[in-house]
Parts: C-alpha cells; sequence; structure tokens
C-alpha cells in the first residue's frame, strides 16, 4: 500500500517531467546553463562511454498518463534549468 500512497501524492503534486518535450543532451543543457550564468562552465569532453550509460533514453509517458490521467507536466526544460542555476 505504501507505494500506492506515494503515487498518489505524486500524482497531486503535478510534477515535473520529462518525456519528448522535455529532451536534451548533455552538451545541450551545459549550452543552456552557460548562456544563464553568463560565463563559461569548467568541463571536459570525453569521447568515450561510460560502462551502463544509454546512449539515448526517452520516457514514453503515455502508459503513465492513462493510469493517472490528472498527472500533467509542470515545468519546462527550460524553466527546470533556470530553477537549477538561480538555486546555484
Amino acid at each position: 500500500m505504501a507505494s500506492n500512497v506515494s503515487i498518489a501524492q505524486f500524482v497531486r503534486r503535478k510534477q515535473d517531467g520529462g518525456g519528448r518535450g522535455n529532451g536534451a543532451s548533455v552538451l545541450e543543457c551545459i549550452s543552456k546553463i552557460e548562456a544563464l550564468l553568463g560565463r563559461k562552465m569548467n568541463w571536459k569532453y570525453v569521447d568515450e562511454n561510460r560502462k551502463g550509460d544509454h546512449i539515448c533514453y526517452m520516457s514514453d509517458l503515455r502508459k503513465f498518463q492513462s493510469h493517472y490521467p490528472e498527472w500533467k507536466l509542470t515545468r519546462s526544460l527550460d524553466n527546470i534549468i533556470e530553477r537549477m542555476v538561480k538555486g546555484a
């Protein structure tokens, strides 16, 4: 029963979310963060896959939304990144 309570709370809060509309590569996110900060970040690109990394992962939210129709995305990727930068 505890998991049902957690899901119900999650649905009521109308959480941030992912899915195709809120997807971006790490490099795209770094670019967005640098633009918001107004400066370059200290990072290094290594052209080597880390063990266990997905090449690409995109959540399909349709099944979840069919089970929890009141759940909605509340923030765009840009809004989430802006909130992270302001909190930094």
